[in-house]
């Protein structure tokens, strides 16, 4: 076998949801999940990830080789994913888990208390099997285990959740009025220190094609 192959992780992730338009309605593109790419429901956010490296997932590891998981993975657990299996601290100020222990078997694997996505339509929060959507003028909320397809909004059978879990979105500062709001801001916060707090961050210019934000 080539022993840099085994040896080294690869990873495949689409970077959004699927298409709109004949694509997905003659193909059913997304499979049957709402919405598509540029939208904040799972049609828009809710991609394949698929990982292979066969020194470390076989058939003899902890995490057997075909295996499948439930466990939801953002991008922004690649970086400190990467950082802990090259050896260095991650980055401040960063959103992401490292889920090395999950691929090696090595240590305890932290879970991430919230997953927030922003997207052209709203912005979202899955903690745990729950997911709030924030649109213009409503709040929305679905159970993840039972209802991919975001069909059976249970918000008002659940108000308590919903206002903990639009404070939590709000105390991340998705409200602010341009882009996202951790990508626009330098960090200057110490270690431990959590992302929602306002005084962590230092405001500057973002330019990108001539835009200014």
């Amino acid at each position: 076998s080539d022993s840099i192959a085994d040896n080294t992780l690869v990873i495949f992730q689409s970077d959004n949801g699927g298409p709109s338009g004949k694509n997905n309605v003659e193909l059913d593109a997304n499979g049957g999940l709402r919405g598509n790419k540029g939208s904040i429901f799972e049609g828009g956010i809710r991609v394949p990830l698929v990982m292979r490296w066969p020194a470390m997932i076989n058939q003899q590891s902890e995490l057997k080789v075909g295996a499948s998981t439930d466990r939801v993975v953002d991008v922004t657990d690649l970086m400190p994913t990467f950082c802990e299996l090259a050896g260095f601290s991650p980055p401040l100020g960063i959103d992401g888990v490292s889920i090395a222990p999950t691929l090696t078997g090595i240590g305890k694997q932290k879970t991430r208390e919230f997953i927030i996505h922003e997207a052209g339509n709203g912005q979202s929060m899955i903690r745990g099997n729950h997911k709030l959507i924030r649109l213009k003028k409503s709040l929305e909320l679905y159970d993840l285990s039972v209802d991919h397809s975001e069909q059976n909004d249970i918000s008002s059978s659940h108000p308590e959740l919903v206002k903990t879990l639009e404070r939590l979105l709000l105390g991340e500062r998705v409200d602010e009025p341009k882009g996202f709001a951790n990508t626009y801001h330098h960090w200057i916060g110490q270690d431990g220190a959590i992302t929602s707090g306002k005084d962590h961050w230092s405001d500057y210019q973002y330019s990108n094609a001539g835009e200014t934000y």
